[in-house]
């Protein structure tokens, strides 16, 4: 039997008897629920749709993956923001303004903490702008508390982390090897950061100034150039890669610059002496030279490429090659 469709006339009926008892009927209008509507009577509804329709498809997935990695969440690189970052030559990280994320100045960069054997870098030392009776101060900061602003000409300062830099600095003149190396320096540090406790021993650990223009050897002792550059990517606090310039002995005409991994390299016997570099002479004069001007921008897509084809010319891209376990395990 067909369905029937109640008539109009009934309802309006009905809402003119309430409406007639006066004020009365209409609060009796106003509070009675809409009557449900049956699947027969939706099904003749025509073409009008019912506001309580339930979509029929699912709502759209978020864009912005879940965190599922708790160590990733728990880490201070997790503040730090892949795509602002990427890559920074360490000749331009080293006095980049840092500021709030107000725009409020707090002072530059002033150096970095590098693993010479795993390419770890964890802090970067911040110059404050204002001075005390020692003269400028440094205070250090891990590098996940920083993100690149809009413009890329500045370090944005968490706000967490703006009220440790005064406890935590220290005079500028202070800054040498021998205090980065003092027994529980850097325990402490951690530990006023509330980082996870590093392990092995922190002889590895080294200024990031003072490997740029270092003179580079073999193991032999035959010099091979010098590093002209060392590239940074903040987010994964670990140097890419460093870029030499091979002398005209080996095979470099002087002008030559390749991208070599940051772990195959190691501080020679002294203090302040050439860094070695494991690999054979023959096979850095065999690689093709760097573009001097893609050199500028580390994050350009063809150079990047040319990058990863050089750095694959070494057992274990990335570095992890022969001396990867030289001295495990290392200060992290």
């Amino acid at each position: 039997m067909p369905h029937v469709r109640a008539p109009a006339p009934i309802v309006l009926c009905s809402l003119a008897v309430l409406l007639a008892l006066g004020p009365a009927g209409r609060a009796m209008a106003q509070a009675a629920p809409p009557a449900p509507v049956s699947s027969s009577a939706a099904s003749t509804a025509g073409t009008t749709a019912s506001p309580a329709a339930v979509p029929t498809t699912a709502p759209a997935a978020s864009s912005t993956p879940a965190a599922t990695d708790p160590k990733a969440a728990a880490s201070h690189s997790a503040t730090a923001h892949v795509s602002e970052f990427r890559a920074l030559r360490l000749s331009r990280l080293v006095g980049m303004p840092v500021r709030t994320a107000q725009g409020e100045p707090v002072g530059s960069v002033h150096d970095v903490i590098v693993n010479a054997a795993n390419g770890r870098v964890r802090y970067a030392l911040v110059s404050l702008g204002g001075k005390d009776a020692g003269g400028a101060r440094l205070a250090p900061v891990p590098v996940g508390e920083f993100r690149m602003s809009s413009q890329r000409d500045a370090l944005l300062l968490a706000a967490r982390a703006r009220p440790r830099l005064d406890p935590l600095a220290f005079a500028a003149s202070a800054w040498s090897d021998a205090w980065l190396r003092e027994p529980g320096r850097l325990a402490q540090l951690d530990r006023a950061w509330g980082l996870p406790a590093r392990t092995g021993s922190a002889i590895a650990v080294r200024r990031g100034s003072t490997l740029l223009r270092r003179a580079v050897s073999t193991p032999g002792g035959e010099p091979l150039g010098q590093l002209e550059e060392v590239v940074v990517h903040l987010n994964q606090q670990r140097v890419n890669y460093a870029v030499l310039r091979l002398t005209s002995a080996a095979g470099g005409g002087g002008d030559k610059h390749v991208a070599v991994p940051m772990m195959r390299l190691r501080s020679g016997p002294a203090e302040g002496a050439a860094l070695v570099l494991e690999v054979d002479a023959r096979q850095l004069a065999a690689m093709p030279a760097l573009d001097y001007a893609q050199q500028q921008n580390p994050n350009d897509r063809a150079f990047t490429a040319e990058i990863g084809r050089q750095l694959s010319r070494f057992a274990g891209v990335g570095g992890a090659g022969p001396g990867a376990a030289r001295t495990a395990p290392q200060a992290n």
